[in-house]
């Protein structure tokens, strides 16, 4: 499965939000309760790139050799973007089923086909849950 985790954990420390981000206890419970929102701004963001053809960078991926509308034929690939919580600080953005293998496929490319990494943190996605951090930590100043 391929899967993006939010949640208060770093990818590269053991150590949970509030030290990454140099922000105290108070701030942590903040970003703990909206952590579904933040997951929902990722999973609209994977989406949004699946219906407008788009990479994690903004540009627009390689067309199909058969023509048509990439990533959103049935729009089967769309509908499989889903957000679970697994616990009370984490939430999972993830292809479901079958899906997930072709999205693989897509993401990483083939000797026949080039990748169209769509599914992953864009840089608008990035600046979308910064700027919706941001606010909540300035609202509570």
């Amino acid at each position: 499965m391929i899967d993006i985790e939010v949640n208060t954990k770093t990818t590269n420390k053991d150590d949970d939000i509030t030290s990454f981000a140099n922000i105290g206890d108070e701030y942590y419970e903040l970003i703990v309760n909206n952590i579904k929102n933040i997951a929902e701004i990722v999973k609209a963001g994977v989406q949004d790139n699946l219906e407008q053809g788009k990479d994690i960078f903004g540009n627009a991926v390689a067309p199909k050799k058969s023509g048509g509308r990439i990533f959103y034929d049935t729009g089967e690939l769309f509908k499989s973007v889903l957000s679970q919580q697994k616990a009370k600080d984490e939430f999972q953005i993830y292809i479901n089923g079958n899906r997930s293998e072709i999205m693989y496929y897509l993401n990483q490319g083939t000797d026949k086909m080039p990748a169209r990494q769509a599914f992953g943190l864009s840089v608008d996605t990035n600046k979308k849950t910064d700027d919706y951090i941001n606010n909540l930590l300035n609202t509570t100043k």
